[in-house]
């Protein structure tokens, strides 16, 4: 995720940094079946099961987390439980909030705020 203010330059060299791997596994995959033979297969699947390991351990699920919570949802450890609880936070500070306006939904209650 990033900052409003790099998010633009920030997508741009995430888009060139996939280009530039798809380019060179394109350009390398058939020397490496030259050379290895069958055995490139077993190499991508080993970067696949790295990966899958990788991302259950480093990379926090995202989902129905609100962009202002982010920053949070990345320091939390362990990763693997990251996202359950920061809803629960989340869930609590929403009935705090309601409990405090005494409104019946936090929607509900911004908005009276607004006006």
């Amino acid at each position: 995720m990033f900052d409003q203010n790099t998010r633009s330059l920030g997508q741009a060299n995430a888009a060139a940094n996939n280009w530039l791997w798809n380019f060179l596994i394109a350009r390398f995959t058939e020397q490496m079946f030259n050379a290895w033979g069958y055995g490139v297969y077993f190499f991508f699947a080993s970067l696949m099961l790295v990966s899958c390991v990788f991302v259950f351990f480093c990379v926090p699920e995202t989902k129905s987390i609100p962009l202002e919570a982010m920053d949070q949802l990345f320091r939390e450890k362990p990763v693997w439980r990251a996202h359950d609880k920061l809803m629960a936070e989340l869930a609590r500070s929403g009935q705090e909030q309601q409990r405090i306006t005494g409104s019946g939904s936090p929607e509900k209650a911004q908005s009276e705020e607004i006006e």
